[in-house]
This record gives structure tokens, sequence and C-alpha cells, in this order.
């Protein structure tokens, strides 16, 4: 999987801008302005990242993700899945330091109660101890 990906699923919305004169008068100097906004089509880039998750193509996974949804780590589909890769890797460190980092800007108590829980298993295989697990979870 290469950076392409991201470009591919770019969805382009073109917006002419009004240069007309006032009279209306057609000049041959005169030029069409266009803006163009590019949207990245986050939803199908996770999409793709979920698929090739399953089918345990994880490098490929993680480029996809670096390429095109790092920077949208604000929508919490994107930050979910990117725990789950993190935890079927069994990257656990990772995925501790992962889940702090969101910790710290995340407000909704629902998204943040998964990310606990995921934070939890995390623990439990890094310190092979349910115990300290369980005072994690006591402690929030």
């Amino acid at each position: 999987m290469d950076e392409s990906m991201c470009e591919q699923d770019e969805v382009l919305l073109v917006q002419p801008i009004d240069d007309t004169k006032e009279d209306d008068a057609a000049d041959e100097d005169d030029q069409i302005s266009w803006e163009y906004d590019l949207i990245e089509d986050v939803a199908s880039a996770l999409e793709e990242f979920v698929r090739l998750n399953h089918i345990k193509r994880f490098d490929e996974a993680k480029r996809l993700y670096q390429a095109c949804l790092v920077d949208h780590e604000d929508w919490f589909p994107v930050v979910a899945e990117f725990a789950e890769h993190l935890l079927l890797r069994r990257s656990y460190k990772k995925l501790e330091e992962f889940i702090e980092r969101i910790m710290r800007t995340a407000t909704d108590s629902r998204e943040m109660q998964v990310l606990i829980i995921m934070g939890v298993i995390a623990n439990i295989y890094l310190n092979e101890s349910f115990q300290d697990a369980i005072a994690q979870i006591s402690i929030i």
C-alpha cells in the first residue's frame, strides 16, 4: 500500500468565483478563476485500514494510517481503530503511550471509557498482572 491511497480517494469540489463586471461586457482579457477545495475521504481510508488489519497485513495498515489517518486523530473512529491495530499487533507499550496521548485531549466520557478498557488490556499483558489492571480501573 503506498501513499497514493489518499490521493485516489480525494474528492474535488469546484466552486467558481464570479468575476463578471457590473456591465457584463465581455472582455478578451477577462479570465475565469476557480477555487479548488480538496477533501480527503477519511471514511474510505479508515475502511481500508480496518480491512488490512483484519487480514493481518499490519505493515500496510500502518503505512496507510501514517499517510492518511494520523492527521484525523480528533475523530474517535480513527483513534479506536488504531488502538485496536496496536492491540492486534501486540504492541502493548505503544498502545499505552497512544492512549495516554489521546486521553490528554479527550472530552467524551464514553470514548474515554473505551480507551481505558483497551489500556487495561495492554496493562495486563505488559505487567502480567490482573491485579494491577484492576487497580488501574478503580483509580478511574
